[in-house]
């Protein structure tokens, strides 16, 4: 409060998640999950709002993926596939949390090796425990604008599910904000579908 800060926020998201990524909440930090009610309920009646609710969406890898794009085989023949450990991560704060999972990153990248969109994919081993089940977590899932719309993403996405399945892993689960409709349009042809969702609560700080 000495430093300034006009808000209170309760539930780790993106940078505002100082510690418990891997820990609760699934493939990713999506605040309180509206399957512990108990949570909402004590923020709300604590002066607290809804600032931002998290969408979690899972697919089981042992249905059969049927997709069907023509521009899939001329993506084909532009792109290659990899799949890698990173030399680094996006930032510090990245480093810090996903680095200690140590996920894969798979690339899709053109003829000049310029890459064009990319994944990180993590094995979500203390989920997977209590679940009864091996999962996996999509997470910082990108394209190169100038590729968006094009098909691209959508044949990212698709190889590594195909990847995935040729594994031991049963579940794979992506996180997205609410208002990401794009996003949302983008996973259900998938076989996503949403399996709780999470809150981020904020309170202003008094004055």
């Amino acid at each position: 409060l000495q430093r300034g800060a006009q808000i209170f926020l309760a539930g780790g998201y993106d940078r505002s998640n100082p510690f418990y990524f891997g820990i609760y909440g699934g493939a990713n930090c999506p605040g309180f999950l509206q399957s512990n009610p108990e949570a909402e309920a004590f923020f709300l009646n604590s002066g607290y709002r809804t600032n931002r609710t998290i969408l979690i969406l899972q697919r089981q890898l042992d249905v059969p993926l049927r997709v069907s794009d023509p521009r899939f085989g001329q993506l084909r023949n532009q792109y290659q596939m990899c799949m890698r450990s990173p030399r680094r991560l996006k930032d510090w704060w990245q480093e810090c949390t996903v680095g200690v999972v140590e996920p894969l990153e798979f690339v899709l990248v053109d003829k000049a090796g310029a890459v064009k969109a990319r994944a990180l994919a993590w094995e979500m081993e203390g989920f997977s425990s209590r679940w009864g089940w091996p999962a996996v977590g999509v997470i910082d899932f990108e394209v190169e604008p100038a590729c968006r719309r094009l098909g691209v993403g959508k044949y990212l996405l698709t190889a590594i599910l195909k990847q995935l399945q040729d594994q031991y892993f049963q579940t794979v689960e992506c996180q997205i904000d609410e208002t990401n409709t794009c996003a949302i349009d983008f996973l259900s042809p998938l076989g996503f579908e949403q399996i709780d969702l999470g809150r981020v609560y904020a309170k202003d700080v008094p004055q």
